[in-house]
């Protein structure tokens, strides 16, 4: 409940106006029933006045006219309430997803399974606030004030009347606190199997898995994968629908018995009410049963699932997403230690070092060593679990690049908007040539007819590096998809065209030969940090990976 509350409040600080308009008609909908069935009691009335003789033609005619009147108001009402709750749902989800896609959280949580199970429920939580809140809300504004309204107008009739709503009231609350206890169990147990079936369904749905699944003839492989999957979340979903059905067998005797007791009680005061008021009862008992299936009970149903939902959203905006990182003029490492989400070993152990101002370091060692885990904390996307870390602002290029689906200036211009893009810099790392591509061309085969190689796509992730102008630029393997040849004239660019401080991690020593120093890291340990010379002459593990990097 405390989540569906919080659901509430956000929902009404994102939009206070739409949110007071919105319930605001759903109390008016709610009395509109009430005068629906009122003026159908009236209309009764005057046909037993017109059938006994004691009402003109016309007089009926005209009661008639009013009453349909009525009917088409309350109908045009009703269309126009469904057009506005629609637009408003829709202004609601695209509010509650940037609120979630605001936060910013470092990449370090991305490493963790158990975040990334969270982060998915939180998700689906955001794109189904709307849907969820106004499930509650409907049952207060729209639901409860009917509910409210024809309890009032039958306590009118008769206060006997009232026993039927107390009947209702006790069984729609007993089926929906069973409900919903099954249907948290379910969503606890399907989570995990979830965002795996999701997996395997994107591998036969993503360019890149479909033509390595195609080139290597792995599909039968990842189908067998998928069926297992799939089979287990079937497999405990049957359980839970077993379940809910055993309850919804449960709530239609119990319907049974209410709707018995609903008639003994109509029986027993046929003789205080008037044949027009009877048929009415009878009308209003069936507004209040539907009422109770749909409102209380089919709105509550259908959200009961999406709780758990809910209830990830709100932990994943209550979690801090963002460090205290300590940005100055240099960087500074003192016996810093990191470990990753659910490891045994630490990736990094109490490690040491100073970079100054406008230095050029290299970081070199064996896959594993370390070496971009150092780069994501300069950069203050990791945290460490001990130690101090002092750093400066920093542009950064990663092995790992994203490919927007966007112009070649927009894939560029996106790190600092604000600031015009240098087209004569993509002829010096041999971009495509001018003549040859529409730089404000979407780079895309979903929305063009253009597809670029991998190494067009790295240039561009260094273009749009050095395009945001920081006081320090890191690269983690910036040339890895590149022709030695091209490679060689992007360092040079690089050098040439950086004259801040800058990192290069590289397993191409010789990319990185000219820096003014080498860090050498081998096992999450700094094992030297020093020039180029010096380290072939004192470091045997340097020189093993010199001698085979130029061989």
């Amino acid at each position: 409940m405390n989540s569906i509350l919080r659901g509430i409040k956000l929902v009404f600080i994102l939009d206070k106006k739409r949110f007071i308009i919105n319930y605001g008609i759903f109390v008016l909908e709610a009395l509109s029933s009430v005068v629906a069935i009122y003026a159908l009691q009236l209309t009764l009335e005057k046909l037993g006045l017109f059938v006994a003789g004691n009402l003109t033609t016309r007089a009926m005619i005209f009661c008639m006219c009013i009453f349909m009147l009525v009917k088409i108001l309350i109908y045009a009402f009703k269309s126009f309430m469904n057009f506005y709750c629609e637009y408003y749902n829709l202004i609601l989800d695209r509010e509650a997803e940037n609120v979630l896609q605001e936060k910013k959280f470092l990449p370090i949580f991305y490493e963790d399974s158990k975040f990334l199970d969270l982060l998915s429920q939180a998700k689906n939580g955001a794109s189904d606030l709307s849907y969820i809140t106004n499930a509650y809300l409907d049952v207060v504004f729209m639901y409860g004030f009917n509910f409210l309204f024809l309890a009032i107008y039958l306590f009118y009739l008769s206060p006997y009347f009232i026993l039927i709503l107390v009947v209702v009231m006790l069984l729609q609350f007993l089926h929906n606190k069973l409900d919903k206890g099954i249907e948290e169990k379910l969503e606890e147990s399907l989570k995990n199997i979830r965002r795996k079936r999701e997996y395997f369904e994107n591998l036969f749905l993503e360019k890149e898995s479909v033509k390595e699944i195609k080139a290597v003839n792995t599909s039968d492989y990842f189908l067998d994968r998928f069926n297992i999957v799939l089979d287990k979340f079937c497999a405990i979903s049957e359980i839970f629908y077993k379940k809910l059905l055993l309850n919804d067998v449960r709530m239609g005797l119990l319907k049974i018995i209410c709707y018995t007791i609903s008639y003994l009680i109509v029986y027993a005061v046929r003789d205080s009410v008037s044949i027009a008021e009877f048929g009415v009862v009878f009308v209003t008992m069936k507004s209040i049963f539907s009422i109770s299936e749909e409102g209380f009970y089919g709105r509550i149903k259908e959200v009961n699932s999406l709780l758990p939902q809910l209830d990830a959203l709100f932990k994943v905006l209550d979690m801090k997403c963002e460090k205290n990182t300590d940005f100055g003029d240099e960087i500074i490492f003192e016996n810093v230690s990191f470990k990753y989400p659910n490891a045994n070993e630490y990736a990094l152990k109490n490690i040491s070092f100073k970079i100054n101002p406008n230095e050029k370091i290299g970081i070199v060692g064996v896959n594993g060593s370390g070496k971009s885990t150092i780069s994501k904390l300069i950069l203050g996307l990791y945290e460490q679990n001990s130690g101090n870390v002092k750093t400066v602002k920093s542009s950064s290029v990663f092995q790992d690049f994203a490919k927007y689906e966007l112009s070649s200036i927009e894939n560029v211009k996106i790190s600092d908007c604000e600031k015009e893009v240098d087209k004569s810099k993509f002829k010096e790392i041999d971009y495509i040539d001018e003549s040859e591509l529409d730089y404000n061309k979407i780079l895309s085969k979903r929305f063009s007819d253009i597809s670029l190689s991998q190494g067009q796509w790295q240039k561009l992730a260094i273009l749009r590096g050095i395009h945001k102008n920081e006081k320090f630029f890191v690269f983690d393997e910036p040339t890895w998809a590149i022709d030695p040849i091209v490679e060689k004239k992007i360092f040079n660019f690089l050098y040439n065209e950086i004259q801040t401080g800058m990192i290069v991690i590289t397993h191409n020593l010789s990319s990185v030969k000219q820096m003014d120093k080498i860090m050498l890291v081998d096992k999450g340990e700094v094992l030297a940090f020093d020039t180029h010379s010096n380290l072939i002459q004192n470091n045997e593990l340097y020189k093993k990976l010199w001698t085979t990097s130029t061989t």
